[in-house]
């Protein structure tokens, strides 16, 4: 795994991108963002004053990344003639930005990229992350969407080379957008402790994302100071460590048909299903050192991301039955019985 270049201040940063951009032209770096928060976060004023003014751009994709959406973005990579890659954003805007440069730069599409057959480059590429959530800065694998259907791309050049890691430009996330992505940041490093996949190193970094999520996350939501949004950027870049080695689980697995047909958030739907799965390991032996299943669930609470989803357990339980992912699934420590989904599909569903 190639080794990351992490600057944690704004003076430093300059430095870094000088030396990252070289002697490309600006126009020839492509920066790949949420065009809201790149203007919120005070991202844009800095760049320009730091001498990025006048990059090419691609804003025009949606929230959780479509292979749509990479085909447009690769088309912009070509029209700008780019050498070099920029992210700013949360973990949308950084999975499409190594999306973009990995297909570009090999000129395959998510077949090709799946296969991994004579795929071996990547664009230089720097990560800004705007949330405290994904971790995407840290990983080597990105989400693409063919419909419904959630694939994830892995390749160790998809992990950026350089990250900046900014408290004050995560200031711009309104409360709901802390608590999803906060939870998150907690969900990747609960699962990442228990997985299968899971060594030394991961656990390490699984135990920082914990204990640092759950000590700020509710803070983060309701009383933010720059203290607590520099712990909880810690602790999601923790919990992308974690998983770069490990991989997820269960939680995961399940949650993504929940995104995709409920339109909720991914970290408000990891959430609601953390409290039920801790209390799964927790009756087989695997209780969290730092964290328990009402220890989640007050947290939900707190958070406001407590929720029932609008349909009936019957219907509920075909969903998530059907459309596990079988990978993460696969990860997690211990068989999950159909008496848990049923189980599962009663506590959430609104009918």
């Amino acid at each position: 795994m190639q080794p990351q270049a992490i600057v944690r201040d704004l003076p430093a940063a300059k430095a870094a991108l000088e030396a990252f951009r070289g002697a490309t032209p600006v126009e020839r770096v492509l920066l790949v963002g949420d065009g809201a928060s790149w203007n919120a976060t005070g991202a844009r004023r800095w760049f320009e004053a730091n001498g990025f003014a006048g990059m090419s751009s691609f804003f025009d994709f949606s929230p959780n990344p479509k292979e749509s959406d990479v085909a447009r973005g690769v088309e912009a990579w070509k029209a700008a003639g780019a050498e070099k890659l920029l992210a700013v954003g949360g973990g949308s805007a950084i999975d499409m930005a190594k999306l973009v440069g990995f297909f570009a730069a090999n000129d395959v599409g998510l077949e090709g990229a799946l296969a991994l057959e004579d795929v071996g480059a990547m664009p230089p590429f720097f990560a800004f992350p705007t949330t405290a959530g994904t971790g995407s800065e840290a990983t080597h694998f990105a989400v693409c969407y063919r419909g419904r259907e959630k694939f994830s791309v892995a390749h160790p050049l998809l992990r950026p080379q350089g990250v900046g890691l900014f408290a004050e430009w995560t200031a711009s996330m309104p409360p709901t957008v802390a608590a999803a992505s906060g939870m998150d940041a907690l969900a990747h490093g609960i699962e990442s402790w228990w997985a299968k996949g899971a060594t030394a190193e991961s656990r390490a970094w699984a135990e920082k994302a914990i204990r640092g999520a759950r000590a700020n996350l509710a803070a983060a939501v309701n009383a933010p100071t720059p203290e607590v949004r520099r712990a909880m950027l810690e602790a999601a870049h923790a919990g992308g460590e974690a998983i770069n080695i490990s991989k997820t689980t269960a939680g995961h697995a399940y949650s993504y048909i929940l995104s995709a047909t409920f339109r909720i958030p991914h970290g408000r739907a990891v959430g609601i299903l953390l409290p039920h799965f801790l209390r799964l390991a927790e009756g087989n032996g695997l209780a969290n050192p730092w964290i328990s299943s009402a220890e989640a669930e007050a947290l939900l609470e707190e958070t406001g991301l407590a929720a029932k989803l609008p349909t009936d357990a019957d219907s509920l339980e075909k969903l998530l039955s059907e459309n596990v992912n079988r990978e993460r699934l696969g990860n997690h420590p211990f068989p999950v019985p159909g008496s848990f989904v049923r189980s599962l599909a009663e506590s959430l569903a609104a009918s």
